[in-house]
């Protein structure tokens, strides 16, 4: 005789389900569990519901971001209920670290990393649920350690890029701080290579060491550049009803982010003879660094995306009858995340019933740069020009230098069209009208990006037909500039302190890579040359990469290092 479960009609069995998962929107998907093991009859009854695991997806998960990717901001149920199994499982395994084939890990690593991508709130209580900040930590050190142990030095795999990407989102800085110190030094260790300019002449030996011609071809295909080129050997790592072709996140990008934020918990010694004040310095007509200038540089820290969200959700969460509900307000925190997804994604030509076509969304959303950012720099100890892997193993490479504290105000400017560039073909000696020593622009071939377009351009993920941002043609050209031109000095109070210097470089909006040239503001200082930076902004609020002196690319490099620049106060 069938139960009384059994007669129910199916939207009423729904709602019913519906309703036992809305009392507890964060935990475990237990309740349907329990109903589908009941009997054949319910189970092939839930089974046959996309629009009921669609509404539990809306209502445990973030979509904000899923529907900006969308076309006409619609998203079949199907796939959204393919989305939610997806999601149980990688919080599954990894609340219960249970083992996993490496293409498992892939799917599950591949997965969270997109929940962080597109977190308003929802997200990031279901990864701190499931301890994925803790599981991704071992994961990457356990990944290091093998790699170390069968080739002598670490290997850049799709899973550690992928986990060390989710540990620079997800962590914060109480995670940071309940490390002991050998667990910081060991990671910082392990990390150290991924940073170094040595780091691909390394791989390639590692590889041939390891087992020959096939372990190099298997090698190549895991590779993803950092060269100014921005080229990159694509993996794909997502299924395709995703609808997105997914490249795996930089791993120099965020070694160079994780080994600034855990720097940053040891405390900077300064100089005992150094003057109290800035005042005081110019008293006597003494220039270089005061202790009030290193108190300044102690308090600068590398903003984590994690703590911030954190405190938004402690304001927006009220606790009723034991339900957490985020509010709707911070719907739109996954933007600055937008410009990340689009440099890894590209379009799947399978699956058009999510996605019917990726327009040329930008990597680097211009205005991104504008303003005044603050952060430090290190010196390597090794340059690309130093002694042949073969010489080095793993545990003998030292540590960085030094830490130098970095400021600068920079303002970005939109170059004419392309039709409208010099014949030569090379955009740069269009609006270049000095040359490289003066760093003069002919700014007449610029527009000012201020505030007000940075205000108006929101990153779009649909085709602009008709309707134009506010701001008429500018703004359209704004959305099909391929590169940003950028110029950029250091503040009069930190020539004082540290010395001046003249920036100016590109963003590049395909591929987000951005190029900057330093120069002294003062002629006579000739031991600092022209330093080259380049680098990526991660999440919408850090800028790391790594630097080098001397201009030209066939010159040896003198010293290089890393660097992370973030916007005071974020």
């Amino acid at each position: 005789m069938p139960s009384h479960l059994e007669l129910l009609p199916i939207d009423i069995l729904s709602y019913i389900v519906f309703l036992c998962v809305e009392a507890t929107p964060f935990e475990p998907l237990k309740t349907i569990l329990q109903l589908l093991l009941t009997s054949r009859t319910i189970n092939e009854a839930l089974s046959s519901c996309p629009h009921l695991y669609a509404c539990i997806f809306r209502e445990r998960f973030d979509c904000a971001a899923v529907l900006r990717r969308s076309t006409g901001h619609l998203v079949p149920a199907s796939w959204l209920a393919l989305e939610l199994r997806r999601r149980s499982i990688a919080l599954l395994r990894a609340r219960l670290a249970r083992d996993a084939t490496e293409q498992e890990l892939c799917d599950d690593l591949t997965t969270l990393y997109l929940m962080c991508l597109e977190n308003d709130g929802l997200n990031q209580i279901h990864i701190q649920g499931a301890s994925v900040p803790s599981f991704v930590h071992r994961l990457v050190v356990q990944r290091l350690r093998q790699n170390v142990g069968d080739f002598s030095w670490p290997l850049e795999t799709p899973a550690v890029a992928l986990a060390a990407a989710i540990m620079a989102l997800t962590w914060t800085r109480d995670d940071i701080n309940k490390l002991t110190c050998e667990e910081r030094e060991e990671l910082l260790t392990l990390l150290r290579p991924f940073t170094m300019p040595m780091h691909e002449k390394s791989l390639s030996y590692a590889c041939i060491k390891g087992s020959g011609g096939t372990q190099l071809s298997a090698r190549k295909d895991l590779i993803q550049g950092d060269t100014d080129s921005g080229a990159s050997i694509r993996h794909e790592i997502v299924s395709r009803c995703r609808g997105f072709s997914l490249s795996h996140p930089n791993l120099r990008s965020s070694a160079i982010f994780l080994t600034f934020v855990l720097k940053e918990t040891l405390s900077i010694r300064a100089p005992h003879h150094l003057l109290p004040t800035r005042a005081a310095a110019e008293a006597v007509q003494r220039s270089g660094p005061t202790m009030e200038d290193y108190t300044a540089f102690a308090r600068m820290k590398t903003p984590l995306v994690a703590d911030a969200i954190n405190i938004d959700i402690a304001d927006d969460i009220p606790r009723k009858n034991g339900a957490h509900r985020v509010k709707d307000k911070r719907a739109s925190r996954s933007l600055r995340h937008d410009a990340d997804f689009f440099s890894i994604a590209r379009n799947c030509n399978c699956c058009s019933e999510l996605h019917s076509s990726l327009p040329s969304s930008p990597a680097y959303v211009p205005g991104t740069l504008s303003g005044l950012w603050e952060g430090s720099m290190m010196v390597s100890p090794l340059s690309s020009s130093s002694s042949a892997p073969r010489e080095r193993t793993f545990a003998s490479v030292p540590d960085f230098l030094s830490r130098q504290p970095w400021q600068c105000r920079f303002r970005e400017f939109l170059p004419l069209p392309l039709k409208a560039m010099n014949e030569a073909g090379d955009p740069q000696a269009t609006y270049w009208g000095g040359g490289v020593q003066e760093l003069e622009v002919d700014r007449n071939l610029l527009t000012d990006l201020e505030s007000p377009v940075k205000s108006h351009y929101v990153p779009d993920v649909r085709d602009v037909t008709k309707k134009l941002h506010e701001g008429g043609m500018r703004d359209a050209r704004v959305k099909e500039a391929h590169e940003i031109v950028i110029l950029g000095e250091t503040p009069p109070e930190f020539d004082a302190a540290w010395g001046g210097f003249y920036y100016r470089g590109t963003a590049r909006t395909a591929d987000g890579l951005i190029t900057l040239k330093r120069q002294p503001k003062d002629s006579g200082d000739e031991r600092s040359g022209t330093w080259t930076f380049s680098g990526r902004i991660m999440s919408g609020q850090t800028f790391v990469g790594t630097w080098h002196s001397g201009c030209d690319t066939d010159e040896p490099c003198k010293v290089e290092g890393i660097f992370s620049l973030s916007k005071p106060g974020k």
